[in-house]
């Protein structure tokens, strides 16, 4: 009987959404023994369970232990992650990252739950996958996953710098800008003189972001 006990201590699946059952093996059972089993549970979720298989003799001429504790286990389905989409232009919010999971059956919900939160800053960012939200998944190893977040380039298409022609008057003149300025651009007007006697001044317009997600 220890050979069979042996035998049947372990059941091992991998979850696949059905329900799970010992496998008892009862043709390896000496001809003079019978069983039973405490429970006829078929869990379909990945864990541990146990069961208690009772035997006894089928007279009074033969002995036998009374019982022994076997396990099955359902271990998680590996699955396979990666990003929908890995390039993003910079818009200030956090973007959204749709993580695809591979080697999910049927109907089953399982998202990746990220160890920090996402960033927004412009640049190449890597984040961890902690683990996955439905526990009968797992990862075969710990995953990072890497995004980029580009800058982007503004219109300044309504926006004017016009030079202008002025008769002298001791005050000084700059060539005024025209437009309206998109949100996050300052500019800076920069001479080489102060503009105030006749003649042909050359003024330079440095347009400047204040936020590297912009150029």
């Amino acid at each position: 009987l220890s050979a069979y006990i042996t035998a049947i201590e372990l059941t091992e699946f991998t979850y696949d959404g059905e329900g799970k059952y010992i496998d008892l093996k009862e043709d390896l059972l000496p001809d003079n023994i019978t069983l039973s089993v405490d429970s006829n549970e078929e869990p379909s979720a990945a864990g541990i369970y146990y069961y208690t298989v009772s035997f006894a003799p089928v007279s009074n001429n033969y002995t036998c232990i009374d019982s022994c504790r076997v396990s099955l286990v359902i271990n998680a389905k590996i699955v396979t992650i990666s990003l929908a989409t890995t390039v993003f232009n910079y818009t200030g919010n956090i973007p959204n990252l749709v993580v695809n999971i591979s080697g999910v059956i049927g109907s089953d919900v399982v998202t990746a739950v990220f160890e920090t939160v996402p960033v927004s800053t412009v640049g190449t960012h890597k984040i961890k996958v902690l683990r996955l939200s439905n526990t009968n998944y797992a990862l075969e190893n710990p995953v990072e996953l890497e995004y980029t977040i580009n800058s982007i380039a503004v219109d300044m298409s309504s926006v004017e710098f016009n030079n202008i022609t002025t008769t002298y008057d001791g005050l000084q003149h700059k060539p005024v800008l025209t437009g309206t300025l998109p949100l996050g651009i300052s500019y800076n007007i920069s001479t080489t003189d102060n503009c105030t006697s006749a003649g042909v001044h050359n003024v330079k317009c440095t347009f400047v972001s204040n936020n590297e997600g912009i150029i």
